[in-house]
């Protein structure tokens, strides 16, 4: 009789944890970086803020925002839904002439950022689809 209830209690226990481990969240897979885009292959390069694609930008209604970080992966992921961008920098003005110095993929922000410099001395990191790589 005790070797019943236990052979009874082991296989409940063991289907518990079979039950656990169909449930429980599987790790995501880790997500390969981009190729980077042809047009930036040579860099430090000219560019505009704006962008011909998006056209809340190609209107030139807003300015962009320049910030410390490019999407890093915040240390408290379920406190912000994109990435840590650290410090807000400064603003530049829509068409505003700028140097890509160099890019950054984010895994959390899921898109290139580009290290821009301004003619006026203005330097930080924005999301690569705010400007304009038109000549």
């Amino acid at each position: 009789m005790l070797n019943t209830i236990l052979t009874i209690t082991m296989c409940l226990f063991m289907l518990t944890l079979n039950g656990c481990a169909l449930i429980s969240p599987q790790p995501t897979p880790p997500r390969e970086t981009p190729t980077t885009p042809h047009e930036l292959q040579v860099l430090p390069r000219k560019a505009h803020i704006g962008s011909a694609n998006d056209p809340k930008l190609g209107s030139c209604k807003l300015d962009v925002n320049v910030w410390e970080l490019p999407g890093i992966t915040p240390p408290d992921k379920n406190s912000v839904y994109m990435g840590d961008r650290g410090k807000l920098l400064g603003v530049l003005a829509c068409h505003e002439e700028v140097a890509i110095m160099r890019l950054a993929w984010s895994n959390t922000d899921q898109e290139f950022w580009a290290f821009v410099k301004s003619s006026g001395s203005l330097e930080g990191w924005i999301p690569l689809n705010l400007l304009d790589l038109t000549p």
